[in-house]
């Protein structure tokens, strides 16, 4: 029930996508996330458009922009992204030796998280970075809280985001969305994406994000089960696909 169905492919290459969002159930309340990234425009109670956009990784797209102040929660280890656990600390100084700058220590991080984690698979339920540490298991969580963690044990600011993300093969079916949750890095000014569960360095336009969090305060059970509740309520289109010209 947590599978939506598209009618086509999300090429790699999309520059933009347009979603058109339907509620089956109920009434949309509350306001969805939005950035330079996601623009949602709410055509009714149970309508929505929301635009993606592409942004690609590397040291000269990711622009400085005006400083703002990151909350200090984004800086700091929790129950949930302990990256104040020695073994936490010694695997991100390990992974990121030789580093010459915050933009190679993050692909570092990144790199090392997809080959650290041995086992993918979905046994694993909502583990901490140093559980997942440990057991070398997991699947989109298990990586995103294991990446944050890395993250903040080098002084970079982290956060969690997650959403609905497109699939083009998921155990035998074809071009489906669901849940999924990924990583981003606050550097030179704004918040870069690094989903290091399905590999992608940068931001695609192949994903909804609806939420994004520190896990300081929530609890990443009732964040996943009320994200997958949601998609089971929901109809997703693709209205139109912009690609970016090679």
């Amino acid at each position: 029930n947590t599978l939506i169905y598209l009618e086509k492919e999300i090429p790699t290459n999309a520059r933009t996508v347009q979603f058109k969002v339907k509620l089956n159930d109920g009434k949309i309340s509350n306001p969805l996330y939005q950035s330079e990234l996601q623009k949602v425009t709410k055509l009714d109670d149970k309508n929505l458009i929301i635009e993606i956009k592409a942004e690609k990784w590397g040291g000269n797209s990711i622009r400085r922009e005006k400083q703002i102040r990151i909350a200090q929660e984004f800086k700091t280890a929790n129950l949930m992204i302990d990256s104040d656990n020695p073994l936490i600390r010694r695997l991100a100084q390990n992974a990121g030796i030789g580093s010459k700058n915050i933009i190679e220590l993050s692909e570092k991080l990144f790199f090392f998280v997809q080959e650290y984690l041995i086992h993918k698979n979905l046994n694993i339920g909502f583990a901490s970075a140093t559980e997942t540490a440990k057991k070398r298991a997991g699947d989109c969580t298990e990586h995103a809280v294991f990446l944050a963690a890395l993250g903040r044990a080098m002084g970079i600011p982290t956060r969690v985001a997650s959403g609905i993300a497109y699939l083009k093969n998921f155990k035998g079916e074809k071009n489906v969305m669901g849940f999924h949750m990924w990583t981003e890095f606050h550097l030179r000014g704004k918040w870069m994406r690094l989903d290091s569960a399905l590999g992608k360095i940068g931001t695609y336009a192949d994903r909804i994000t609806l939420s994004v969090t520190s896990l300081n305060q929530e609890s990443l059970t009732e964040l996943g089960f009320g994200i997958a509740e949601l998609i089971g309520n929901l109809q997703i289109s693709i209205s139109k696909i912009r690609i970016t010209e090679e």
